[in-house]
């Protein structure tokens, strides 16, 4: 299953492929056809032979798909805020609906956050294909959608130059970042760069996706990505084999190297 801790709601994916959910449902997030919160657990619509689901924080958006399957495999529900959900609309929604603007979906995240200077809350979301081509959605803030812009987008969209996607790892929401590990175990990302989390040397956000070289980090054997942080202070941590690298917000000594300053990838 899965959680959602800010709007402190709860999902289960049975062996049936079936959904329920307890918990919040202001933004008709519990699939149920109604906003009520819900004591005990109840059905999510009436989809059955999901693999996989994905929930937000914040204004929850729920995703349900069947990674198996071909064609129009996706299911959302929830809040609809800057057009996270992919199906061309901002409202909530409180059942699940079949997104039509993708397909063949094997891999999918979803994220929310606000801003630190301002109030506004902002989702994206990322999805990799049967095909290993990858698509994005949602807020667009610090270019965190790969599109070379800024622009919200409410449908999903390939992200240009990225066909050989392996996994996908993204964070945050005002401030995001978002990444792939592609077929040859490099890492590509984008988005935000404050602190300098993308590691390339600057603050400033990349709209389009950039692939580091190996002066940073070792391309061609990097294993996994992993975020922490909050709001604008996002952490990137890569690790390939035994070795772990870091870049972006480090304060109170988490890094563990001995110091509590920002800086690009070291080991």
């Amino acid at each position: 299953g899965s959680f959602n801790t800010t709007e402190r709601s709860c999902y289960f994916l049975t062996s049936q492929g079936w959904m329920f959910a307890t918990g919040y449902n202001q933004y008709g997030n519990l699939g149920d056809g109604t906003g009520t919160v819900r004591y005990t657990p109840v059905r999510c619509g009436n989809i059955s032979g999901m693999t996989n689901i994905s929930v937000s924080g914040g204004d929850i958006t729920v995703f349900a798909f069947n990674a198996t399957a071909t064609g129009h495999n996706v299911y959302a529900w929830g809040a609809g805020i800057n057009g996270v959900r992919g199906d061309g609309s901002i409202g909530a929604i409180n059942t699940p609906t079949l997104i039509t603007s993708i397909s063949d979906v094997v891999e999918l995240q979803t994220t929310h956050d606000t801003s630190s200077s301002t109030t506004n809350a902002s989702s994206f979301s990322m999805a990799r294909k049967s095909d290993n081509t990858v698509w994005t959605t949602g807020a667009n803030n610090n270019g965190q959608l790969g599109q070379g812009n800024t622009t919200q987008l409410t449908t999903w969209t390939q992200v240009p130059g990225v066909t050989n996607a392996a996994s996908i790892k993204i964070w945050g929401g005002f401030y995001g970042v978002s990444t792939v590990i592609d077929t040859n175990k490099n890492l590509i990302i984008w988005g935000t760069n404050n602190y300098g989390v993308n590691g390339n040397g600057t603050t400033t956000s990349v709209t389009s996706p950039y692939t580091p070289d190996s002066s940073i980090i070792p391309q061609g054997s990097i294993d996994e990505v992993k975020f922490g942080g909050m709001s604008s202070y996002p952490v990137m941590l890569i690790r390939s084999g035994n070795d772990v690298y870091v870049s972006g917000y480090f304060a109170k000594g988490v890094r563990s190297d001995g110091k509590t300053t920002a800086e690009n990838c070291q080991m």
